[in-house]
């Protein structure tokens, strides 16, 4: 494991911002990983994050990262690798997903300010779909729990105004359509 440990070591400052070096790393990392051993995984993917910071798949490993630290029961540490990849990858196709996971972890965690923050910006970066409807509503909630009524019902409208026409884009299947549904009943309830 030391002779591994200096391979990456030699890697990242040998060869820093090389593709071929970072995709190295990778399957370094990838070998561990496979054999479950992972203070050896978690070096390797701590050295490339440091070393090839822009490399393609950064986003993609801290996306992964923090999955198995949230189903680990870590949420802490799962919130620090979303929290990267909102600071450091605001162009990649993680970034909303981490933007979610954030949210719906501080609406869990009944921190609705947090959540506001996060479902404002996460319903402005994503496109039309039940993802996004619930995070819709999920905003006016926290409002609604924190007390803000005028800023609960302007988003309760809002969730009204693109559920309520037929054939709207945020229903991609019938099951779907059906919760979209329910989350258009609850709205106009509220």
């Amino acid at each position: 494991k030391l002779l591994f440990k200096t391979i990456a070591q030699y890697l990242c400052e040998r060869f820093t911002g090389k593709p071929a070096a970072a995709m190295g790393l990778l399957a370094f990392g990838k070998y561990y990983f496979d054999k479950k051993q992972e203070p050896m995984y978690m070096y390797v993917y701590d050295a490339y994050l440091k070393s090839f910071p822009t490399h393609e798949r950064a986003a993609g490993v801290l996306f992964t990262l923090a999955g198995m630290k949230k189903t680990a029961g870590d949420q802490a540490g799962a919130t620090a690798f979303f929290q990267r990849i909102v600071e450091q990858y605001p162009n990649d196709q993680y970034y909303t997903k981490a933007l979610s996971q954030l949210a719906w972890s501080s609406f869990a965690s009944s921190n609705y300010e947090l959540a506001v923050k996060g479902f404002i910006t996460f319903v402005k970066e994503a496109q039309p779909s039940p993802e996004k409807a619930q995070a819709q509503i999920s905003l006016a909630d926290s409002y609604r729990l924190l007390g803000k009524f005028k800023e609960a019902l302007e988003e309760y409208e809002v969730i009204i105004q693109w559920l309520a026409p037929k054939n709207n884009p945020y229903a991609t299947s019938a099951a779907d359509a059906q919760k979209n549904a329910e989350l258009l009943e609850r709205a106009v309830f509220q």
